[in-house]
């Protein structure tokens, strides 16, 4: 995948094999240090592309053991910092955009793909949802 993973240890002496321009892509490295668990997660979706390539596509368990021990990894990080419930929602809302991201892509190799038509179809949820209670505003207002 063009790069060498990094061997990074933590602080309870345990080495993990990371990206080392992996990041947490939507949320930044936090101010609770959820990088490393990003870099680690970052690799696993590497290997799984990597195999895909060369003719060796794992299946829905390699993907969801990733996902699984990024969610771990998140939490250790938690309970490393004691990060309080600031941490543990954090990583849970993250955990929980993972776990759907993947369930969306079928547990499959994982995709890059453009974030617009999800912002686009949520600012029209959004705008449907909203829409009939300002609309009803207005006219209450014009209607004066």
């Amino acid at each position: 995948m063009g790069y060498r993973p990094v061997a990074v240890t933590d602080a309870d002496g345990s080495v993990h094999l990371t990206d080392p321009h992996g990041s947490c892509s939507w949320l930044g490295d936090t101010t609770y240090g959820f990088g490393r668990a990003c870099r680690s997660h970052d690799l696993g979706y590497d290997l799984l592309r990597y195999a895909t390539e060369k003719g060796g596509e794992l299946g829905p368990w390699a993907r969801r053991a990733i996902d699984d021990r990024f969610a771990a990894d998140l939490r250790a990080r938690c309970a490393e910092v004691d990060g309080g419930a600031g941490c543990s929602a954090l990583a849970d809302v993250t955990t929980s955009a993972v776990a759907f991201n993947s369930w969306r892509q079928g547990y499959g190799t994982p995709r890059t793909e453009a974030v617009w038509p999800y912002l686009v179809s949520a600012a029209l949820i959004v705008g449907a949802a909203a829409g009939p209670s300002i609309a009803s505003r207005f006219r209450r207002r014009w209607s004066r």
